[in-house]
């Protein structure tokens, strides 16, 4: 039987009423994405205190806060005494570190790929005595994925706007890159130094995409339109600029279980479905 969306969610729901003899009573979550897998495989019960990013799902909110994603109290967290704290990379690097140095047991989570979300779920469930839980998320994950796959014959050329001072994009090598490709789109910056990486606007324009999507706040529609020769690009011209208005971007800047919501927002956008 075909798996849909709202049966993957439902289940969510019922293994956060699951508990298990051996899970870890006191975490620490600082990363978004790593808040949304552990609530999915554990629920919100042992956890001690998250970042002020950490916004999904609700219930994080009346969670104590140990500061913001870049800058963590490290006294919040020792006075917790926490069991483990869940990070993430890049910009938590040196925070990993200074963890660590402090004698903190530490889980760093990182999915680059949408193959990993699972991977890394299976990997939580593991270290936080969630086990069965985590199997069991991360195969209906799986399996709601592969009914999602698709072969369409027309692949728009999107063009992803990751920041805009400095004007970045995303690689196929990233997280965002690999949705915008299982969703059906052509990211236009398929090879870039690194998968987050600053571009040119005279690159964007050569590029020439069909759709633009503009991923951080205080960008209109306007706005884009009006950078010089912008409005020669398929996109400004056939009113395919997508902004915050139009999808939900933490879908698919986390990399957690909601990636599947992601994929269904874009091809509704790729394909005016």
């Amino acid at each position: 039987m075909k798996l849909l969306l709202p049966t993957l969610l439902i289940f969510l729901l019922l293994s956060c009423t699951m508990d298990n003899n051996q899970a870890k009573h006191g975490v620490v979550i600082t990363s978004p994405e790593a808040a949304e897998m552990y609530v999915a495989i554990a629920g919100v019960k042992n956890i001690l205190a998250v970042t002020d990013e950490c916004n999904f799902p609700p219930e994080l909110k009346q969670k104590p806060s140990i500061g913001k994603f870049g800058t963590v109290s490290f006294e919040r967290i020792i006075n917790l005494q926490p069991e483990l704290v869940i990070t993430t990379d890049l910009e938590q690097a040196s925070l990993n570190e200074k963890l660590k140095k402090l004698g903190i047991s530490t889980l760093v989570l990182y999915p680059q790929r949408i193959s990993e979300i699972s991977e890394a779920m299976i990997t939580l469930g593991k270290e936080t005595g969630f086990n069965k839980q985590a199997e069991q998320v991360a195969t209906t994950f799986k399996a709601v994925l592969d009914s999602l796959e698709m072969e369409h014959p027309y692949r728009p050329r999107v063009y992803v706007e990751i920041y805009g001072v400095p004007l970045m994009s995303v690689s196929d090598s990233s997280l965002v890159g690999d949705i915008i490709s299982f969703a059906g789109g052509d990211n236009i910056f398929a090879s870039l130094p690194r998968p987050y990486s600053r571009i040119k606007p005279e690159a964007v324009i050569d590029a020439a995409p069909d759709i633009i999507l503009i991923c951080y706040p205080g960008q209109t529609v306007e706005n884009i339109i009006a950078r010089k020769g912008w409005d020669t690009i398929p996109a400004c011209i056939n009113g395919r600029i997508y902004t915050l208005n139009d999808f939900d971007v933490d879908l698919i800047l986390r990399g957690g279980p909601r990636v599947i919501e992601g994929i269904r927002q874009l091809r509704k956008l790729f394909f005016l479905q």
